[in-house]
């Protein structure tokens, strides 16, 4: 989950992982219905090897989305971008969704009396 978040760049500079900025933070996630779209971090989309054909790529040199076709990158239209960053479809959720939110959960109070005659 945190790794899909794309964090301030200034709060992951210490991090061992390639980081897409945004400004997302801890606690945002995806809404329910709108479907996942991997988007995985390169310093160099071009020398990358076995790139996944589903994930879209962030080139770091260039900031571009690109994805791969089986044969060549194709650059992904910032239109489609757009809307996958608008509706943050890149966080990966967690497949349980009960542990992620309280809904739908039940929570009792009750007094106990005891007499002993």
């Amino acid at each position: 989950y945190m790794k899909s978040l794309h964090l301030p760049a200034d709060k992951v500079k210490d991090f061992n992982y390639g980081n897409i900025p945004g400004d997302d933070n801890p606690g945002d996630y995806r809404k329910p219905g709108v479907e996942w779209q991997p988007l995985e971090y390169a310093n160099n989309v071009f020398t990358l090897s076995n790139p996944n054909k589903v994930a879209w790529y962030f080139d770091a040199r260039t900031s571009n989305y690109y994805q791969w076709d089986g044969n060549k990158w194709n650059k992904v239209p910032d239109s489609k971008v757009k809307e996958v960053l608008d509706n943050k479809a890149y966080i990966d959720m967690p497949n349980l969704h009960y542990t992620t939110f309280l809904n739908p959960r039940n929570i009792f109070f009750g007094i106990k009396f005891n007499f002993d005659l």
